[in-house]
């Protein structure tokens, strides 16, 4: 909703902060897309370990493509 601006002013920091929440949470979902954030830089500083870290804990709860994007991550493949 706030990484798009659906219904809200378009904010990535809301958007970081919401991920890290669900995250924390035990939702999958929200770390890869925490993830993501520190990958790209959307919402939290840049940070390619900060990825890794997001983005094995959501392939520790089982969503696929967090597992797909940290072993492309890990081999430098995915920037």
């Amino acid at each position: 909703m706030y990484q798009e601006g659906n219904g809200v002013k378009q904010d990535d920091f809301e958007a970081a902060d919401l991920y890290q929440k669900a995250c924390e949470g035990g939702y999958a979902i929200g770390c890869h897309s925490l993830g993501g954030a520190y990958l790209e830089g959307r919402g939290r500083p840049q940070d390619e370990g900060d990825a890794l870290k997001y983005l094995r804990r959501g392939c520790e709860l089982r969503n696929q493509q967090s597992c797909g994007d940290y072993s492309l991550l890990k081999k430098g493949k995915l920037r």
